[in-house]
């Protein structure tokens, strides 16, 4: 969706209907807080959990409940509009991704996260999540989908 600045309070708004468009420019001293990508690792907990979790979520495979924190409201995409999901890569906010990262009691992290979705007509799209993890009971948890990406704090190199 087309988006323009929001004047001199910053920010962005929605321009026009949703519809498949290329990804706005990034405004000049934008950039995201994220560490180096990591391709994906199935055997990896965190890696499993968003996995399992975006298949529930955008292809009905299993249920979404189940990968939730306690008190996380999310609803599957109904009609779900994929078949398969898979990941591709991973980023953690602020650092690098640490695979294995200890899911010690109530531990949290921000991952960015590029899947592949593939459509009932064989088509494959990209598409990238921003995700909170929180760790219960020995096990990473969705606490949440976040609308947008985290944004670095420090402005941008030329």
């Amino acid at each position: 969706m087309p988006v323009k600045s929001a004047g001199s309070g910053g920010g962005f708004v929605a321009a026009s209907l949703p519809a498949e468009v290329a990804a706005p420019n990034a405004g000049e001293g934008l950039a995201l807080d994220y560490g180096t990508p990591v391709p994906a690792d199935t055997h990896d907990a965190a890696t499993a959990a968003v996995g399992e979790f975006l298949a529930a979520y955008l292809s009905g495979s299993g249920e979404l409940d189940r990968y939730l924190s306690p008190g996380t409201d999310l609803a599957a995409v109904s009609p779900a509009p994929y078949e398969r999901i898979e990941v591709s890569q991973l980023a953690e906010q602020s650092g690098d991704f640490q695979m294995d990262a200890p899911a010690t009691e109530e531990a949290q992290r921000q991952l960015l996260v590029d899947i592949w979705a593939t459509g009932s007509d064989g088509q494959v799209r990209p598409l990238t999540y921003a995700i909170a993890l929180k760790a219960r009971d020995g096990r990473w948890e969705i606490a949440a989908l976040d609308a947008a990406p985290g944004l670095s704090t420090t402005s941008k190199e030329k």
